[in-house]
């Protein structure tokens, strides 16, 4: 019998968010003062009493959500098949983020992250995404996808005669609403929707067989489609379900193996902690500093989030608290110019991330 951890024997939300700030501000407050430490317990034991308010509140918003399968299949303009999409699931933000902060906000007209399973004509050999946000580059997707969607509309894929320069790019008008874009200098190819969205999506598309082997390693993001199913306040996220994750895998139904959940979110955690200071420093480009500074402040907070979630997975053998992250959300997110550089918010926040990770491998240790 293993020892539980200490931040989820609590059942109430707010001892139990309070709980977590405390094991997590254990190694920042090393070498502090002990009133300088108890000023700063006092002042985010206060953050934590909105706690419940947060998360009733995107209940609600997904409650009177208006997002369903027919919808989805129209942002894309019927490139993904109705009949075809199995189960939708909605993480991101709209599941675990914070609503009620003046820099950063979660509301009705807040994109949607969905994990999608797709019945695919041909098995993918990569895992795929689409948006209908800005321009895609996962080309394989479009790849995978266009050949039915063109057939079915009667359409060629080459030789189209609707194609214009632009600036160094062919910009060829696949359909009425695709786009498909190459740069000729690079020869980079990009697919975009052209209507304007109702609805703003981030979709990662996976085979059956695809998202049932990630549940098998115990990735983060498929493992809390089957978490949602677990759930029972939390059923208004899974937008679409033909069928259960939980009877695939009937071992987790009752208990999810908690050295293998240890063990696959530690390194994930480390990995977005790296692409935080990737992003800090703008060492890609993709988009303006100051948008790499917002997701790399949200991605820090996420980094946390694994580490909080398996402790609760280990402990319960499911999330109890899906918001044990808000109390992060009023200091990072405080104000604009507040962590906008990455030695300010690492100084902060790297400890209370090796701590977490920490107490999860001497956690592991134990069950030895």
């Amino acid at each position: 019998m293993f020892k539980s951890f200490s931040i989820t024997k609590c059942q109430t939300l707010r001892p139990n968010t309070f709980n977590a700030l405390k094991n997590g501000y254990r190694a920042f407050s090393c070498g502090k003062s002990a009133k300088v430490h108890h000023e700063k317990m006092c002042e985010f034991e206060k953050d934590t009493i909105g706690c419940s308010q947060n998360k009733q509140y995107l209940l609600d918003l997904m409650k009177n959500d208006t997002l369903d399968v027919p919808k989805i299949v129209d942002e894309f303009d019927g490139l993904l098949e109705k009949d075809r999409i199995l189960n939708v699931y909605v993480y991101g933000s709209r599941l675990y983020g914070k609503p009620c902060t003046d820099v950063y906000k979660v509301n009705g007209g807040s994109d949607y992250d969905l994990l999608m399973i797709y019945d695919f004509e041909e098995e993918p050999e990569h895992l795929l995404f689409i948006t209908n946000q800005k321009d895609n580059y996962c080309t394989e997707t479009f790849d995978s996808l266009l050949p039915r969607y063109l057939k079915g509309r009667g359409l060629l894929s080459n030789n189209n005669p609707n194609c214009n320069i632009i600036d160094d790019t062919s910009v060829e008008q696949i359909s009425q609403s695709i786009i498909k874009k190459k740069n000729l200098k690079t020869g980079d190819v990009t697919y975009a929707f052209s209507k304007i969205p109702k609805y703003e999506l981030d979709i990662s598309i996976y085979s059956k067989q695809q998202f049932l082997n990630q549940l098998k390693k115990n990735k983060f993001n498929e493992l809390l489609a089957l978490l949602l199913e677990q759930s029972e306040e939390y059923q208004r996220f899974i937008i679409q379900q033909s069928f259960k994750l939980s009877e695939e895998f009937p071992e987790m139904k009752n208990r999810i193996d908690p050295k293998s959940i240890i063990d696959s979110f530690n390194p994930f955690s480390s990995m977005v902690w790296k692409f935080c200071k990737g992003l800090y420093e703008h060492e890609w480009g993709w988009d303006p500093p100051e948008v790499d500074i917002f997701k790399a402040k949200k991605r820090v907070i996420h980094t946390l989030r694994i580490c909080h979630y398996a402790k609760q997975i280990a402990n319960h053998g499911k999330i109890v608290d899906w918001h044990v992250c808000d109390m992060y959300f009023n200091d990072i997110f405080q104000r604009e110019e507040k962590y906008s550089d990455w030695e300010e918010i690492s100084k902060v926040y790297d400890p209370i991330r090796n701590s977490l990770v920490n107490d999860l491998e001497n956690f592991k240790g134990n069950l030895e």
